[in-house]
């Protein structure tokens, strides 16, 4: 047996080690090494970029390994071709005799709501899917969309960001006087976004962070007028992920925004959080654990859980599904 997992890997841009500008991949990946701490203790662990073309070599590393994983995230498709995560080398017969199998998803998602797989999509997930281990995927979602066409074995666990999170509890802390706050480039609604700053300014808190956890986040923030009109309001956070992790271990604060894994990061910490919805991401969790997660025009659900009105339960964690989906690698 091969002495070593691989790792499709979200959170490398390509396989020259650079870290993937959205830094959410990063939150994820630091969740999937603990998994494997715990299931795979001292083993090693080699990465393969998600967001290239699987090219002989990578293939070769995937092919020689003990497992192969996905590391979570929307990496699934119905429309491979036009899609650049986990997609083969771009030539036709690649998605028909891809070169490599057996790959095995953590948490994995559907990209956005869309139709039915076409079908060069169905044979190349059919091809590199493995039909022996239950596929973990992140909501039921997805867990309906690949169950409708691949021919192996589908588990809903949710994300691995938030399996250790069942005894969170998620109530707004107004003696904090600080919101941590995002909201995301690729997806803009100017009057959306701008009315939940002017709700951060009304909050009462006396200190307010942004953290730009995509590249050009802090180029969207700071195009909006309400940002030109109260610049000197707001603290502008580098996009770095250890300057991030580092504040969100200083604790103290509360965090409200459209990063789904910015907040869920917050979450591990015990640190009250409000996702703002605005894909299927967040609202298919929300919908299947209960993530407190608000759409983006839903102001008063938003200004509830500022002032206390609105307290979210716990979270229900598919434990069983999840202590399952870990025991297969067991033996």
């Amino acid at each position: 047996m091969s002495d070593y997992i691989a790792l499709l890997d979200p959170a490398l841009m390509d396989n020259k080690g650079t870290p993937s500008y959205n830094l959410g991949d990063l939150i994820i990946h630091e969740s999937v090494l603990k998994l494997f701490e715990e299931i795979f203790p001292g083993v090693e662990i080699r990465r393969v970029s998600s967001h290239t073309g699987i090219s002989a070599k990578e293939k070769e590393v995937i092919n020689g390994s003990r497992h192969t994983f996905v590391g979570g995230t929307n990496i699934l498709t119905s429309h491979i071709r036009n899609f650049n995560r986990l997609a083969p080398e771009k030539r036709r017969s690649q998605y028909i005799f891809p070169g490599f199998s057996n790959v095995v998803l953590i948490g994995a998602g559907w990209t956005r709501y869309e139709g039915r797989p076409d079908l060069y999509t169905t044979v190349y997930y059919n091809r590199i899917l493995s039909p022996r281990y239950y596929q973990s995927l992140r909501d039921t979602y997805t867990s309906r969309k690949l169950n409708s066409f691949f021919r192996g074995k589908v588990m809903h666990t949710s994300c691995p960001t938030v399996w250790k999170l069942q005894d969170y509890q998620n109530t707004f802390r107004p003696e904090y006087n600080k919101i941590l706050f995002t909201i995301t480039d690729y997806d803009q609604d100017p009057e959306a976004d701008s009315a939940l700053m002017e709700l951060l300014f009304e909050s009462g808190s006396r200190e307010i962070y942004f953290f730009p956890q995509g590249t050009k986040d802090e180029s969207y923030l700071t195009s909006l007028e309400i940002v030109k009109k109260n610049r000197s309001k707001i603290n502008i956070l580098p996009h770095d992920f250890q300057s991030y992790i580092s504040f969100v271990d200083g604790g103290s604060f509360n965090y409200i925004g459209t990063r789904l894994h910015g907040g869920i990061r917050c979450m591990q910490k015990q640190i009250p959080a409000l996702v703002i919805g605005i894909d299927n991401r967040a609202l298919e969790i929300k919908k299947d654990i209960g993530l407190n997660v608000a759409d983006r025009h839903d102001l008063n659900i938003i200004r509830q859980w500022i002032t206390g009105e609105y307290k979210p339960g716990k979270l229900s964690i598919p434990v069983e599904n999840i202590r399952n989906w870990k025991r297969q690698f067991s033996s």
